[in-house]
């Protein structure tokens, strides 16, 4: 069980997420969702509804690289499934960008780079858990965009059905508002995999929000490969 606190502290960094502007980054991508409707990048398919995400996308993947790091000196329950979902983006962007793949950022401009928030893992470690900085025009770009939007799917994905069936048995949450199923998804991840630690209760907020404002209804339905969840490309 998630101690009732914690429970608490999801509501207020969930509300902190949600006051954050959206996020859509300038080049290439973005030209080519508005001149065609969507953009293909190695797999991985954008369109008009990833516009609506790009807050989630932006600000995970700048979480997700700063916990990764601090995980690496600082193992924790439920770093496997974590590491494992960045090690696969990481493979997945290598071929195309080389050491500047997340989480390396290696020969990315070393402004743009050091101006990502970074201490939110040791805050959380600390019992301070914090999205603070993640709501930033400074992280938004297509190399926080576009692996945000891998990481979202993965974990998602291996997240799998036991997640998904905590979330989607209790009938009154597709009655409730977007917040409290946020709340509800969150928590979902971390009964499944995570953990109830604070540690990971950030994390568990981008996943909740994010699934929450794709559709609870859609994720219900998402089918069944072995332990995995099927992410349809590029359809939600």
């Amino acid at each position: 069980m998630v101690p009732d606190e914690h429970v608490a502290v999801l509501g207020s960094l969930l509300s902190d997420i949600e006051g954050f502007p959206q996020a859509f980054p300038a080049g290439q991508m973005r030209q080519q969702i508005e001149l065609a409707k969507s953009y293909e990048e190695d797999g991985l398919r954008f369109t008009e509804k990833d516009v609506l995400a790009g807050r989630v996308y932006v600000g995970l993947a700048v979480l997700v690289r700063d916990m990764y790091y601090y995980l690496e000196e600082h193992p924790a329950s439920g770093s496997p499934l974590f590491t494992e979902v960045v090690d696969l983006v990481n493979e997945e962007e290598g071929g195309r960008y080389g050491a500047r793949a997340f989480p390396n950022y290696e020969g990315l401009p070393d402004f743009q780079v050091s101006a990502l928030p970074t201490g939110l893992a040791q805050a959380a470690a600390s019992g301070n858990p914090t999205v603070a900085g993640l709501g930033s025009a400074a992280i938004v770009h297509e190399w926080t965009f576009k692996p945000g939007k891998r990481l979202f799917t993965h974990f998602v994905e291996r997240l799998g059905p036991s997640c998904r069936d905590y979330v989607c048995g209790d009938a009154t949450l597709t009655k409730s508002t977007l917040h409290k199923q946020a709340i509800g998804i969150a928590l979902g991840t971390l009964a499944s995999d995570f953990g109830t630690t604070v540690f990971w209760l950030p994390l568990a907020a981008y996943l909740g929000l994010g699934v929450a404002e794709k559709g609870l209804d859609e994720y219900c339905a998402l089918s069944v490969q072995g332990e995995l969840l099927v992410v349809p490309e590029g359809d939600w």
